[in-house]
């Protein structure tokens, strides 16, 4: 059985260990068109009456365009390259008279963001690059090129898009957008170098200053707080809960995490007695970018590089984060929570109140966060009254900057669009953990009773492209191993 996007796509008959090909998962058997997830899954049988092995599910092959180096990271004024490969051949026409395959190209172009109108993409493409199909499967790239062409302090991520052009001879590798691709913009170091700040079990607080201390309290705390250059508020709340079971009073850990970018909430909450919460909150600019390194470890962006690193683990009897924030220049002289202000002397403690804190506890004691601020204790209805982003978005093109157009392989990332903020937000759905994919039992149904074991191995795939109305060329690539080996009875 064949599943495209976790959705089963063709299941094929019963078929004898000499004769495979008629359990090959071909093109007309329900693909119009790539950038998907393929996986297979089988049962063995000895005889028409034998009820059969436990089922096994090979990992997910993706099918299309692949970035290979997401997120993009690239040095404020300099150059970097988005990597791209195709997982799977394309077709070109076939000439019946000469025999030959006739020469064509498969394009990925940018979709450029368009000036008059915030956030807008159109295809007004003009860079990108091309694979040519006796070379389809070369590693291609395309230039990024950052440009301050305003103020210093403009965002540090950029979004771009990027899309094939209509392939006549094979129209399922036709207009694919692959997925909004993120730039990061990495700040030269100035003022701190290697700098961080962190909350560990049971917690020691570390800030941006380097000055150490304890927090053994109960509630909830504003962590970190700045803004970005469109004043816009960042921040991470941490709640703490003892976690003591074993070692008698007075400890307490990090059991909940919320970080904010204005009105969009990341949470993982794992406090006792709490609902146990992990994702978004609320969603409205998808201002947060969060990656998942593995099932123990994430990484949040702020829209200003500005990065929290969440390493989830058990204390004890607890279940427990640990929090790591790594600053950028938009956090100079102006962050603020227990981290402290980045760039103030090793001594000082600043409080809720900008005042000077010669206590620690006192210092601590502000940053608690009250109940109608404390993100944990709202409701779905409270994330409606944040505010929004207010956003000078940057965009990324192929225009040069003295206005010229120019078709090549590079684009500029740096120019400004000033957005205002929408009177009524809408909730936006696009706001996700991204991660690897991952397969899983797809199984929705079978011709005969199956018994589900997980996989021990991994799994390869065969995919075809068959003879279609288009072309008279047929073309298949064996992919690893493929079917022969694990789809195969």
């Amino acid at each position: 059985m064949w599943s495209v996007d976790r959705n089963v796509t063709f299941v094929s008959e019963i078929v004898d260990k000499g004769n495979l090909s008629k359990g090959y998962f071909y093109e007309n058997n329900g693909i119009t068109k790539l950038g998907i997830e393929i996986t297979c899954q089988y049962i063995a049988y000895k005889s028409a009456d034998d009820n059969g092995t436990f089922s096994k599910t090979s990992d997910s092959f993706f099918a299309g365009v692949k970035i290979l180096n997401e997120p993009i990271t690239v040095e404020r004024g300099k150059k970097g390259l988005i990597l791209l490969k195709l997982t799977v051949p394309f077709v070109c026409d076939y000439e019946k008279k000469t025999k030959r395959v006739m020469s064509c190209s498969l394009n990925v172009e940018l979709k450029t963001q368009q000036r008059s109108k915030c956030g807008g993409i159109t295809s007004n493409n003009l860079c990108g690059t091309s694979f040519t199909y006796d070379k389809w499967n070369d590693v291609k790239s395309i230039s990024v090129k950052h440009i301050n062409e305003f103020s210093y302090k403009i965002s540090s991520v950029h979004r771009v898009k990027l899309l094939t052009m209509p392939l006549l001879s094979h129209p399922i590798w036709s207009n694919i957008e692959l997925p909004v691709l993120q730039i990061h913009v990495k700040d030269k170091l100035t003022k701190w170098p290697g700098k961080s700040c962190y909350s560990h079990s049971d917690p020691h607080m570390k800030t941006f200053n380097d000055i150490n201390y304890d927090n053994q309290n109960s509630g909830t705390f504003i962590m970190y707080e700045s803004k970005d250059g469109q004043n816009n508020l960042l921040q991470v709340q941490t709640k703490l809960t003892p976690c003591n079971k074993l070692t008698g009073p007075g400890i307490f850990c990090n059991c909940g995490v919320a970080i904010r970018a204005a009105a969009d909430v990341f949470m993982i909450n794992r406090c006792p007695g709490d609902e146990q919460y992990f994702g978004f909150k609320n969603c409205i600019n998808d201002a947060l970018d969060v990656r998942k390194q593995d099932d123990f470890n994430y990484v949040v962006y702020f829209p200003t590089s500005t990065h929290v690193h969440l390493h989830l683990w058990t204390y004890q009897t607890e279940d427990v984060i640990e929090v790591n924030i790594f600053p950028s220049i938009f956090d100079e002289e102006q962050s603020r929570g227990l981290c402290n202000k980045l760039g103030s002397n090793q001594n000082e403690l600043f409080d809720a109140h900008g005042h000077f804190s010669g206590s620690r506890q006192q210092f601590v004691d502000s940053w608690r966060v009250g109940a109608n601020n404390d993100l944990f204790q709202m409701e779905i209805s409270d994330f409606s009254n944040l505010d929004p982003m207010a956003i000078n978005v940057t965009i990324c093109s192929c225009l040069e900057m003295n206005g010229t157009f120019k078709y090549s392989n590079e684009m500029t990332c740096g120019k400004e669009l000033d957005c205002p903020k929408p009177e009524k937000p809408v909730k936006n759905d696009a706001c996700r953990t991204k991660s690897k994919r991952s397969a899983r039992s797809l199984f929705t149904y079978l011709p005969r009773t199956i018994h589900h074991i997980p996989k021990k191995r991994e799994v390869a795939f065969l995919f075809r492209f068959s003879k279609s109305t288009n072309s008279n060329f047929i073309n298949y690539i064996h992919v690893n191993k493929f079917l022969h080996d694990e789809c195969s009875i």
